[in-house]
């Protein structure tokens, strides 16, 4: 595998350009997230309910202000489109489906849990009725804002690496349509529908009560919701599965700085359960998809970069304009550079880290 080749001074320390551009980029996530977080702020103070739409035309003007407009449509249209585009279709599962799944998810939660439900003792334990509590206003929010994380997340990404962006794209609309497939060939009931039917204990639907008494404000408009959500989507729980792949890639990405989103992620694999929308098993689901998601499309884009490898005919690595960089010839250019600048008096010196031996054919 060739490794790049890595000039740095001496005294370690760093070039003026790289840290003028980590300053800039450091500036361009505190817009991003400032933007982001002054929005979500204004929409909780006002009481109303930001629709998907608010982080979509963010994106577009964070965007446009900050690239060249050809790159981030490049980047961004493709994107959009097959992700707006499930938001819609996923309306019309329940009209392609007659026959809903119930008993399977119950079973498989009692059988986790020696017997008991944890959607049932969760509200037991944390839940009020008639009293809308601070958790109860926090995880409703969070609930509803769910399709906004990703985007601002995926700009993040963009902001600091074109290449990590599109592996996330590429990995959220394969995790999303995998959940489509799976919703469409086996629909499921959540929590709070089977308790209707009686299939269960009596289940608060808190998303709907804390909505209706804390965020009293007119909504915008929104064409998501004119689609409608799908009510038999319990299983896999994208709630959960979305903010895990966003673990995922922030760790990856981030480094240690990554594991910050930790808790964000827990407080939303608890909410999911708490809210009465999901069953633990629905959660680990949705776990289970973000993590197969993220390894399937990795071993596909490293199957196809070694593919464009294997596909450089070995004639062009003997050119007479291809030179091949070996051990020796860059040793050999150390020593011209450093006589170099012996006669110039200078007294750096360069480091050359990150050498590798390549074969010229």
């Amino acid at each position: 595998m060739r490794s790049p080749l890595v000039i740095r001074r001496r005294n370690g320390t760093v070039p003026e350009q790289s840290r003028a551009r980590s300053l800039r980029g450091n500036k361009l996530y505190l817009v991003v997230v400032g933007y982001f977080a002054f929005v979500i702020a204004l929409f909780m103070a006002y009481q109303r309910i930001p629709p998907p739409e608010t982080y979509v035309v963010g994106v577009l003007l964070l965007g446009v202000v900050i690239a060249p407009p050809l790159r981030f449509v490049k980047d961004w249209i493709p994107f959009f489109v097959l992700l707006l585009s499930y938001q819609f279709m996923r309306g019309a599962v329940p009209h392609l489906t007659t026959k809903v799944n119930i008993h399977p998810l119950i079973d498989a939660d009692r059988v986790l849990f020696d017997g008991h439900l944890p959607v049932i003792s969760l509200q037991e334990w944390f839940y009020t009725p008639g009293v809308t509590r601070v958790l109860d206003v926090v995880l409703t929010f969070i609930y509803i804002i769910h399709f906004g994380l990703p985007l601002i997340f995926a700009f993040l990404l963009w902001v600091k690496n074109r290449v990590e962006f599109r592996n996330f794209a590429l990995t959220l609309l394969a995790l999303s349509y995998a959940a489509f497939v799976t919703c469409l060939l086996y629909p499921a009931m959540p929590p709070w529908m089977a308790a209707e039917q009686g299939y269960i204990p009596h289940v608060y639907r808190i998303v709907d009560i804390t909505a209706a008494n804390w965020f009293t404000g007119n909504s915008l408009p929104s064409l998501v919701w004119l689609f409608g959500p799908n009510p038999v989507a319990a299983m896999p729980s994208l709630h959960a599965a979305y903010p895990t792949l966003i673990l995922i890639y922030s760790v990856k990405t981030f480094g240690r700085r990554g594991w910050f989103f930790l808790p964000y992620a827990l407080l939303v694999w608890f909410g999911v359960v708490y809210l009465g929308h999901h069953y633990v098993i629905d959660v680990i689901a949705g776990l289970a998809y973000a993590a197969l998601a993220f390894l399937a499309v990795r071993w596909i884009l490293q199957r196809r970069s070694a593919g464009r490898r294997a596909k450089v005919p070995a004639a062009d690595l003997r050119r007479p304009d291809h030179v091949p960089v070996t051990t020796a010839s860059i040793g050999r250019v150390g020593e011209l550079g450093g006589q170099t600048r012996a006669e110039s008096g200078s007294a750096a010196a360069v480091e050359l880290t990150g050498l590798a031996d390549i074969s010229a054919g």
